[in-house]
């Protein structure tokens, strides 16, 4: 992140005009280099590799999760873990 500001510094003393386009790309991806480090994690990668999966065989959006501890308002099958059920909305 500090990449951008340094860029910033060196074309504001410098006479490259290049240097402002460089500035000016790198800060703006700040926000995709954040979401591709925090939010892009294995596990939404692999819900949206199902997701595209589903939509690609043309089966039922309905999309099943087990997760590994127990959650308020979900169906316990008493083997301490949590089945919850969500349904995706149609894609067109």
């Amino acid at each position: 992140m500090g990449l951008g500001w340094v860029l910033g510094f060196v074309a504001a003393f410098t006479d490259w005009p290049a240097l402002w386009y460089i500035f000016i790309v790198v800060n703006s991806l700040q926000g995709a280099m954040l979401c591709a480090a925090f939010v892009l994690t294995r596990q939404v990668l692999r819900l949206l590799a199902d997701c595209v999966r589903r939509a690609g065989t043309g089966t039922s959006n309905d999309m099943s999760q087990t997760l590994k501890s127990p959650t308020a308002g979900s169906q316990d099958h008493g083997s301490g873990t949590a089945v919850v059920r969500m349904s995706l909305p149609e894609l067109k």
